[in-house]
């Protein structure tokens, strides 16, 4: 008998090599196109991130004006893939960060036909063309697979992304203008790195400790801002479309650079200008001075014997001050000239001169003129500044000191409010003198103004500044407050003094008058006549009566008056045995002539809230004694009672 083939073997061989051929093939397929999608995706989330550093490292750089220290932002340039334990990953991605533009000395931000009206910072700023060599940060990917993704910029405040082939997107707004401020900070030194490593991008400040001046047009040509950029007009004319002040943007290509220049006009008003400069990398510089200018008036009088000092400033073209400048200083007395001392400035850019005018040996009557110059340098504008100071020694002719305190030159507060508002007195002093009247010149110490009412005052109160040449010319803002005025006019009368002791005489001192009126909630308001009265006591000269607190919170009454009554015989209410007037914890124990000054009680009557209390006022005589008692039975007397918040109301009693 014959046995039948079996080949059940090779049909498990043939089907584990097939499994084994798709694992293969599963295996290659997740290698080809699993892992690259799920490192470009990790490529992408890095790109996410590094763009939320960028944006930091943006917010580092425009608020450095006024910083005094080092900024520091981190940036994860490159991206490491995960770790697989079959399959393959390439090697880590790297980036790059770098300066642009910084050392091209043709990448400058410029503005044009700027001036400024001050006698010595108008000798820099006189629209002429003010330059600022400047340049950006960039961000450039080294991705494997993500092609995508952008290089990322800052320039001039803005942050954006460039996909190539002029195709640009702004990630932020910009912080150059906005409205009549404008500010700009320019970037100096270099760096570069390329890493999968993070990286940290330093801020120096060079020149942050900022001063804002007010620029305006040079004639009819308009100011004019030139910025260096990367970035396509379309996309700036984005950022700036909701700023009014900026007028039609054109572009020009900046020669052998990948920059454009941006010519941003700008309409005709006074802007604000803020500069600043900041270091990063290598290769940082600071600035040198540019200008030179007077703290306070040029013109000055003063008095023969005194010490009168001249505090100038030297500023960098960023118009901030410039520490370790060596400052000298000329005299010319009457024509003759008098070399002085030389000093250097301090970290705020100011250095002092004093000047002894008792050197001058002159005699009553007399007036010496002194030019007084100070520069650095070579001595040419902008980098001299003058004082003209006017010596006097007056003839004493018996009459005392011929040298007049400082002048109020204003003194302004709103004609009423009510009371417990605060409210602003703005005054203006000066020690300045002219040809007519001689003063001192030297700083205003204090402000002080006193506050009368009627036949009182209340206390006024008084600010101090400390002796900068600067204050000899003040204004003040006084917060003034109303809780404890009565409410009546009131009239404040401002003085000051100055350095040299000397106060306001009376014809220089500034009044002005304030009405205060009363609150809706005052202690007036919450009282009501619930009873307005009966006769009563002997010969029916007392009255009772009641009032009714409907507010809140107690209420005081301080004093009374009995302003008129229908009884023409009656002139004067007393109760020689007892109290004149009482009620509510409250007497008044003398004479209440009728239709004269209030009269204050011996003891405060208090109504407590949401009650009621009963009254007495008599007897109402005509004459002295018990026969003058009179018959107030159907007539009516009207009082005025004063409160604890000092407001008043009036009240008709009717014995009808």
């Amino acid at each position: 008998m014959g046995f039948l083939g079996d080949d059940r073997s090779q049909a498990i061989q043939v089907g584990a090599v097939l499994l084994f051929g798709i694992l293969i093939i599963a295996l290659a397929f997740y290698q080809a196109v699993v892992v690259p999608d799920q490192n470009e995706r990790v490529e992408f989330e890095h790109s996410q991130e590094v763009q939320k550093q960028l944006m930091d490292l943006r917010s580092s750089a425009v608020s450095m004006p006024g910083t005094t220290s080092t900024r520091s932002v981190t940036v994860d340039l490159g991206v490491r893939y995960p770790p697989r334990t079959i399959f393959t990953n390439p090697g880590p991605a790297s980036g790059t960060i770098r300066t642009t533009g910084t050392t091209n000395d043709h990448i400058n931000f410029t503005i044009d036909n700027a001036v400024v009206d001050n006698e010595d910072i108008g000798d820099f700023w006189n629209g002429t063309t003010q330059q600022y060599n400047t340049g950006g940060i960039e961000y450039r990917p080294g991705y494997r697979l993500l092609n995508t993704a952008p290089t990322t910029r800052y320039e001039h405040s803005v942050l954006y992304n460039d996909f190539g082939e002029n195709r640009t997107l702004s990630l932020t707004d910009q912080a150059i203008i906005d409205g009549d401020r404008l500010t700009f900070v320019a970037l100096n030194g270099s760096f570069s790195e390329q890493r999968t490593g993070s990286f940290a991008v330093d801020f120096k400040p060079k020149s942050t400790n900022t001063r804002t001046i007010e620029i305006e047009s040079n004639n009819n040509d308009p100011i004019t801002l030139s910025i260096p950029t990367q970035m396509n007009r379309s996309e700036w004319e984005h950022v700036f479309e909701d700023e009014e002040n900026v007028g039609n943007i054109t572009t020009e290509a900046i020669a052998g650079s990948d920059f454009t220049m941006l010519e941003v006009p700008l309409e005709d008003t006074t802007y604000k200008l803020e500069l600043a400069k900041v270091g990063t990398g290598t290769g940082t510089q600071g600035t040198d001075p540019a200008y030179i200018m007077k703290k306070g008036d040029r013109e000055r009088t003063v008095t023969e014997g005194t010490i009168h000092s001249f505090t100038v400033e030297v500023r960098d073209k960023f118009n901030n001050p410039v520490s370790g400048v060596e400052v000298k200083s000329d005299l010319n007395v009457s024509g003759t000239p008098t070399p002085q001392e030389t000093n250097r400035t301090g970290d705020d850019g100011q250095v002092t001169f004093e000047y002894d005018t008792s050197e001058l040996a002159m005699s009553e009557g007399d007036t010496e003129n002194i030019n007084a110059t100070f520069y650095f340098g070579n001595g040419t504008e902008p980098k001299k500044t003058q004082f003209d100071l006017r010596v006097v020694k007056p003839a004493d002719g018996g009459d005392g000191d011929p040298v007049k305190g400082p002048d109020v030159l204003e003194a302004e507060a709103p004609e009423e409010v009510t009371r417990g508002e605060n409210f602003t007195l703005h005054t203006n002093v000066s020690s300045v003198g002219s040809e007519d009247t001689l003063r001192s010149g030297t700083p205003i110490q204090n402000v002080s103004y006193e506050v009368f009412f009627e036949n009182s005052k209340h206390d006024g109160n008084y600010n101090s500044f400390n002796p900068d040449v600067s204050n000899r010319t003040k204004e003040t803002n006084f917060d003034v407050n109303t809780t404890e005025w009565d409410i009546v006019e009131h009239t404040i009368n401002v003085s000051a003094k100055d350095a040299s002791g000397r106060v306001t005489p009376g014809e220089d001192t500034k009044e002005v008058t304030v009405s205060v009126e009363a609150d809706e909630d005052d202690d007036a308001d919450q009282i009501q006549l619930s009873d307005s009265g009966d006769s009563t006591g002997a010969a029916n000269a007392k009255i009772d009566f009641e009032l009714e607190n409907t507010g809140d919170s107690d209420v005081d009454i301080t004093d009374i008056s009995v302003d008129e009554t229908t009884n023409e015989n009656a002139t004067y209410v007393e109760n020689e045995s007892g109290n004149t007037f009482e009620g509510a914890g409250g007497f008044f124990d003398g004479r209440i002539d009728i239709g004269e000054e209030s009269e204050p009680l011996n003891e405060t009557a208090t109504i407590g809230e949401n009650s009621q209390e009963e009254f007495t006022l008599g007897s109402f005589r005509s004459g002295p004694g018990n026969p003058g008692r009179d018959n107030m039975n159907n007539e009516e007397v009207i009082i005025t009672l004063t409160f604890g918040d000092g407001t008043t109301a009036e009240f008709t009693l009717d014995t009808n």
